[in-house]
């Protein structure tokens, strides 16, 4: 009976233990259904959310970039079409055909630009806010410089032939010489003065744009094109040429009387060495008479050295000079005294007239960074016999380079190597002086090739 009841309690107790465990079974069987089901349904979610995204993001490079670019691009193509007309044209030297070529660039330009505003919303993105708002300043420059141009066609029009353009008169341009052609422009030039006002104002206001630039933010070329290189160049160009701008139009009136086409004029040419500190500039270490008749030079006198004139008054320093240098009379080397240029210019023509030394029509001061400048634009120079290839030298590297010619970067080293170290020449002061003659005879050949008959004494 006992076993009997034993067997039946344990066959009563297996389906209740059965029983008890089933709906645990069941329940992890459901939870695993349901995180089965709910994975896809946040994957799925996550996928249509970022899509979406993705979606609108595209949408936004295309209505933002894309198609603002697409619109952009054969704007600039026609632009740079236009570009090389317009240099094509002038090479032609017909002034109604470069007039008519401005018109069509000017076009071109108006056009570009309206493209370019599209991208406006730019100016409000980090980063490529200053990409955008340099490219504004230098379209403001470009339709400044465009208007220029049109104002200084204008005022030329009527003076066309003058100016070396084509005709449709019967004149006699291709039969006058150089120097003629360059005195008729040089004495045209204050008829048109007044007309060229607007020219130098916009010239400012480019010179502001340019500025607004950083040039550091360009790589050094793009496509073959120096863009750095231009950007600092032409800010470099309008910085120093500020004075002269702001000057343009009394320059201009001016130009025929300082370059001696009523007149011969005869200037004092003084040479400074920066390198030993002076008021204006440099120690006044030489000096030429430069005369121009009819807008080129006729001659040049240098004088290697700068010493007391036998009929030179002496005078008393000014008290800084005797109280701190002990100097007791104020010789001509030294009275480049005053910062202000015009105040020493002034004394130094008292000194030299009152030495009764040939009659000056001004003075005129050139700096080893002047020379230096010039040979930026001239490029590098050659003058025999002091082309000695100096690599092999004990000297500064910048004084090496070059080969055997003079650049804005070796000029000064081998100035001083050729004068105080070399006997080409006959050494020291007759090395400066046969220097100076031969680079300031070379200079401007260099410069107004092919017209280098304006100057006397040039041979090509």
């Amino acid at each position: 009976m006992e076993l009997l009841r034993s067997e039946h309690m344990n066959g009563d107790q297996g389906p209740e233990t059965s029983d008890q465990k089933s709906p645990k079974a069941s329940g992890k069987k459901r939870g695993r259904i349901r995180r089965i089901l709910r994975f896809p349904f946040k994957t799925r979610r996550r996928k249509i959310v970022s899509l979406s995204l993705l979606l609108l993001f595209s949408l936004l490079v295309l209505l933002f970039l894309i198609i603002p670019a697409l619109v952009l691009y054969p704007r600039a193509l026609a632009l740079k079409s236009e570009i090389n007309s317009l240099q094509a044209v002038l090479d032609g030297k017909d002034l109604d055909a470069v007039e008519a070529s401005l018109a069509d660039f000017n076009a071109a330009f108006d056009d570009f630009v309206d493209g370019y505003y599209l991208l406006s919303y730019l100016d409000r993105i980090p980063f490529v806010d200053r990409y955008y708002l340099d490219g504004t300043h230098l379209l403001t420059a470009g339709r400044l410089g465009i208007e220029s141009a049109q104002t200084v066609i204008a005022a030329i029009k009527p003076h066309a032939e003058v100016f070396g353009f084509k005709d449709d008169s019967e004149g006699f341009g291709d039969q006058i010489t150089v120097e003629q052609q360059l005195a008729n422009i040089i004495g045209t030039l204050p008829q048109v003065a007044g007309e060229l006002d607007q020219v130098w104002g916009n010239l400012l206001f480019i010179q502001k744009e340019l500025a607004e630039v950083a040039p550091e933010r360009y790589p050094q070329e793009i496509r073959g094109v120096k863009v750095r290189f231009w950007l600092e160049e032409a800010q470099k160009i309008l910085t120093e040429a500020g004075p002269l701008i702001e000057q343009g139009r009394s320059f201009l009136e001016l130009a025929p009387q300082f370059l001696g086409v009523q007149k011969k004029r005869t200037y004092l040419v003084i040479f400074q060495n920066d390198a030993e500190i002076r008021a204006t500039g440099g120690f006044m270490t030489a000096l030429s008479l430069l005369t121009v008749s009819g807008g080129k030079v006729v001659s040049n006198e240098v004088y290697p050295g700068i010493y007391p004139h036998p009929t030179q008054p002496y005078y008393s320093p000014p008290k800084p000079l005797g109280k701190y240098l002990g100097v007791s009379s104020w010789l001509f080397h030294d009275v480049n005294y005053y910062p202000d240029f015009p105040t020493s210019a002034k004394k130094i023509l008292e000194v030299w007239n009152a030495a009764r030394l040939p009659k000056v029509s001004g003075v005129l001061v050139v700096n080893t960074d002047t020379a230096g400048s010039l040979l930026e634009i001239t490029g590098p120079l050659e003058m025999s016999p002091y082309n000695l290839d100096l690599a092999g030298y004990d000297l500064p590297s910048s004084c090496k380079n070059g080969g055997k010619k003079f650049t804005s970067g070796n000029l000064v080293c081998r100035l001083e190597f050729y004068v105080e170290r070399s006997s080409i020449g006959g050494g020291g002061a007759a090395t400066k002086k046969d220097l100076l003659a031969r680079k300031d005879g070379q200079n401007p050949c260099k410069l107004l090739k092919p017209s280098y008959r304006i100057f006397a004494g040039c041979s090509i």
